[in-house]
């Protein structure tokens, strides 16, 4: 502790540096922790206090090494809790608690992570900032976040980071939000308020969302998507928004179709399409359906509850499956 004046805190820039610490209480350093090399494991620990602008802990490029941060308090930071710089190895954090980061949770840019239940807590803008990120997070709770930004925001996401189990409640901002991603890749999404999610110019893959809202406010947008590949959705269920999906693009062409499978949309304005393309298929849908713009928008196996309104040009079809069954004498007969 620094006795309320601010230390420079432990620094690791060394590859050869080597530092394991077990039920250690780090205060009033800016930052408590700056790593740039070698091995370091801090496990049952408190860190709190930094000033200056400063995170708590900051990690800068380093030259092999390892990082691990387990059963760990996190709060009261300047400018946010973890900073990362870039890492060219796995940061490990598992089982931490973050509590008044002021900025973000953890800002990340080009680095590996793998981060496993921890707790977002109240008085940080923002949860996850993460851009040009690779590796998994798993068992996100932020039932406690109020700040004014996004539990997780994700930019240039194109290799393989793999988003699973999420549980939040929405601040201010979308709760899941994004731009110029190639590679999404996020199951198992529980969040309430609006607005849930946001993406731009992004793709890849959403599977088990279930986002319930307060009467207003959206719960899905993809604005603009990418023409290399499409944003897929599998696994959806919306409840009490004023909009369910908001898809929008420059032009039909501009953009390969939404791809949506097994969903359960109630709304007062269940679906809202402008020059974007979608695929729906097995999907129950209540409230208004309101396309524009020379689309198509293809339904497959899928209950509407209202009439469908079609402005600019657009176009939407049906399609049924229809099983046939071959009996003889009540014996179910294969068929070829």
């Amino acid at each position: 502790t620094g006795s309320g004046d601010r230390w420079s805190g432990l620094v690791m820039e060394s590859q050869y540096s080597n530092l394991f610490l077990d039920g250690t209480t780090i205060l009033e350093a800016s930052p408590s922790i700056t790593f740039g090399g070698g091995n370091l494991a801090v496990n049952d620990g408190f860190i709190s206090r930094s000033s200056s602008s400063r995170p708590l802990i900051e990690v800068n490029e380093q030259d092999g090494g390892s990082f691990s941060l387990t059963n760990m308090q996190l709060t009261d930071a300047s400018s946010s809790c973890i900073e990362i710089i870039e890492s060219t190895i796995q940061l490990q954090i598992f089982n931490v608690e973050f509590h008044a980061c002021n900025g973000p949770v953890i800002r990340a840019e080009n680095a590996h992570v793998v981060i496993e239940n921890v707790i977002i807590g109240g008085g940080s803008s923002d949860g996850f900032t993460l851009s040009s990120v690779n590796g998994s997070i798993e068992d996100v709770n932020a039932l406690e976040f109020n700040g004014v930004g996004h539990i997780i925001k994700l930019n240039y996401i194109n290799e393989d980071l793999f988003i699973k189990n999420v549980v939040g409640i929405t601040g201010e901002s979308p709760g899941i939000t994004g731009a110029n991603n190639r590679a999404l890749n996020l199951e198992s999404i529980n969040l309430t308020g609006a607005l849930g999610i946001d993406f731009d110019s992004s793709s890849g893959v959403l599977s088990d969302l279930k986002l319930a809202g307060y009467g207003y406010g959206t719960a899905l947008i993809s604005h603009h998507g990418r023409y290399s590949d499409t944003l897929s959705v599998h696994g959806l269920e919306i409840s009490n928004y004023s909009v369910g999906i908001d898809l929008h693009a420059d032009g039909p062409d501009t953009t390969l179709p939404l791809m949506l499978t097994n969903a359960v949309i109630s709304a007062s304005t269940s679906l809202s399409i402008e020059n974007y393309p979608m695929v729906i298929n097995n999907a129950t849908i209540a409230g208004n359906v309101e396309l524009s713009g020379a689309i198509k928008v293809h339904f497959f196996d899928s209950e509407l509850s209202q009439e469908i309104s079609l402005y600019n040009g657009a176009s939407a079809s049906f399609y049924q499956t229809v099983k046939f069954t071959a009996k003889y004498l009540d014996i179910v007969k294969p068929t070829s």
